[in-house]
């Protein structure tokens, strides 16, 4: 019964917000790494190496981010309905 008079509380949407800006970075990297820009510490497949890495690294975030956020969501929602 507390549950119903509790006050709603707001999410706020900085996984969302975080996990967006990753999912740009990761993109621009890979499109970087087809381009084939020079990086000022390698050059050559390690420069891709050093790219796609940081791609993945900036996919994994995003992936991780956005899920929580919405997982906050689903619990937030599922709470509600018991």
């Amino acid at each position: 019964m507390a549950d119903i008079f509790q006050r709603k509380r707001r999410q706020r949407p900085l996984h969302l917000i975080g996990g967006l800006f990753f999912a740009l970075l990761s993109a621009v990297t890979v499109v970087d790494a087809l381009r084939g820009e020079p990086l000022a510490y390698a050059e050559g497949w390690e420069a891709a190496a050093w790219r796609l890495g940081a791609a993945a690294f900036s996919a994994a975030m995003a992936t991780y981010l956005i899920r929580s956020f919405l997982a906050a969501r689903r619990d937030e929602a599922d709470r509600l309905l018991r």
